[in-house]
């Protein structure tokens, strides 16, 4: 398929433009919850990078194994089944911005008075005569509320992550040189990654000191849900650039297919890993490596998030509680 590095870039990019409006408009609308900048930003960060986390590693896990391809084909075949796949990727990335751009909107409604403050009133009379316990239940409402449109921003990255791989592969006719080829993705998921946040900090700008300020919270949601809705679009676009290659394609037939190839391909890398002692070597060395990275990687996100909160609290003292 054409188009779909670009497509990657600029729709990670405007991810991360339009996650930044969401969590400043929605810490403002938890805050009218809680009744406390603090307690309202760690329930956002919890739940929006939890949230991030979750749809992230579920996605991941759905590609890793299903959407792998035997590189015992030809480039001619192989090339076919990416183009299965990733007709699948960009169709699932189109009912995620679709979703997402739907429940954020909804999101004003389900922060105020018609359903958390109804959900709140029902427990209302035990939450008094506790402060701490008041406080976990707001947060376990709010992040009940919010997981859903957290989780979809977060599959954006291994979905395009894997379209831009494709992009990588076919450039290289797939069994070229596969150092290069490496070399390459791992340049690209860096891009995309930066990419992602040069979106995030201009959402953050924008979002703060123009958005807010001139349009509101509903009108600021709205605004970036359009962008969801915008991104979708795209996605019809490249597949009306691409309906030479897409227009015989039976959706059923498709994901039957996909699927039980991929699951096939897992089961094979599997039992051929079994034979291979080798290889079981190599797997408890990664292990080891990995378990570390995620303990540094653990308390990197520990320090920046506490870091977070502790820094807004301070600049709250200097102006004031604003979406400055």
């Amino acid at each position: 398929m054409n188009f779909l590095a670009l497509f990657s870039f600029l729709a990670y990019f405007l991810s991360g433009f339009t996650a930044l409006i969401y969590e400043i408009s929605w810490v403002r609308l938890l805050k009218h919850v809680f009744g406390s900048d603090s307690l309202a930003l760690s329930t956002l960060l919890t739940v929006f990078i939890g949230g991030i986390a979750l749809g992230t590693f579920l996605a991941g896990k759905l590609i890793d194994k299903y959407f792998r391809v035997s590189s015992n084909l030809s480039s001619k075949d192989i090339a076919a089944v990416k183009l299965g796949q990733n007709y699948l990727l960009l169709l699932a990335y189109f009912l995620i911005e679709l979703l997402l751009a739907l429940y954020a909107s909804t999101v004003p409604v389900l922060l105020g008075e018609s359903v958390l403050v109804k959900l709140w009133s029902v427990f209302a009379s035990f939450a008094f005569e506790n402060f701490l316990f008041g406080a976990l239940l707001k947060f376990v409402l709010s992040s009940l509320l919010l997981i859903i449109p957290t989780m979809l921003i977060g599959m954006s990255f291994p979905i395009l992550s894997e379209l831009l791989s494709s992009h990588i592969k076919a450039k290289h006719n797939y069994h070229q040189d596969l150092d290069l080829i490496e070399d390459d993705h791992q340049l690209a998921i860096s891009n995309l990654y930066a990419t992602n946040t040069t979106g995030a900090i201009l959402g953050s700008l924008l979002g703060g000191f123009l958005l807010l300020p001139k349009l509101g919270l509903t009108k600021s949601i709205l605004l970036a849900a359009s962008v969801n809705i915008f991104v979708a679009l795209l996605v019809g676009l490249i597949f009306f650039l691409n309906r030479k290659l897409v227009k015989n394609i039976d959706l059923v037939e498709l994901v039957n297919f996909v699927l039980d190839y991929g699951a096939k391909q897992s089961a094979q890398a599997e039992f051929n890993f079994q034979k291979n002692p080798d290889q079981e070597q190599g797997l408890l060395r990664y292990k080891k490596v990995l378990y570390v990275l995620t303990t540094i990687g653990f308390f990197i996100g520990f320090i920046n998030l506490s870091l977070e909160v502790l820094w807004t609290k301070v600049l709250t003292l200097v102006i004031g509680s604003s979406s400055y």
